[in-house]
């Protein structure tokens, strides 16, 4: 794998306070095991292993001030990490998947894509609109009704693509099999703090 590293993103600063989270008493996120990048467990339903490693982190959680762990709501906003351009919109479990470009470039000619799955797209997101850094991409979708017992919550991947790869071809399962495709830990951008729960 090429060692890249990760540009600075306000995205958790973002996310804060298109959400009003500073309000409801936000004080760092949290993260199950099975949240984190790579991992190989499950946090939904009864626990168990994943059938392939995490693609990225999901995020829903926080810690307020007096110490409770509280959800984003279902419809909460999510803002892009970059300014970028939408390259492709796709069905996912819940909701959308949406695959953001970003002139941003690694030394092999690899550019830096954000992804944003479970959501529910807002305004004016489809393919081929550029939007600034912080502009909302969607909101979460909800879970009722879905075939797996899960709280709503965003998605998030990054990973540098071929810059020649077609967008419109972009899916999970080539993200997950392509070789030319490296998935990058999304919490090495992360400006906020953050815990890792135990989960019962």
């Amino acid at each position: 794998m090429t060692p890249y590293t990760l540009p600075a993103s306000r995205f958790c600063e973002l996310v804060v306070n298109h959400n009003n989270l500073s309000e409801q008493g936000f004080l760092q996120w949290a993260f199950y095991p099975g949240m984190l990048f790579q991992s190989m467990e499950r946090w939904w339903d009864n626990g168990g292993c994943r059938d392939k490693p995490h693609e990225g982190i999901d995020l829903c959680l926080y810690i307020d001030q007096s110490g409770s762990t509280r959800g984003l709501d279902k419809a909460a906003r999510i803002p892009g990490m970059y300014q970028g351009c939408v390259k492709n919109i796709i069905d996912d479990y819940i909701g959308k998947t949406i695959f953001m470009a970003h002139d941003i470039y690694n030394d092999t000619v690899k550019q830096l894509y954000s992804i944003y799955g479970h959501v529910e797209l807002l305004g004016r997101i489809e393919s081929g609109v550029i939007l600034e850094e912080g502009e909302i991409v969607g909101s979460i979708a909800g879970t009722e009704g879905k075939r797996l017992k899960i709280l709503p919550h965003v998605h998030i991947s990054v990973a540098l693509i071929p810059e020649s790869f077609p967008a419109e071809q972009l899916s999970w399962k080539i993200m997950n099999e392509s070789l030319d495709i490296i998935l990058l830990n999304p919490l090495d951008i992360f400006n906020g703090n953050y815990t890792i729960l135990q989960q019962t």
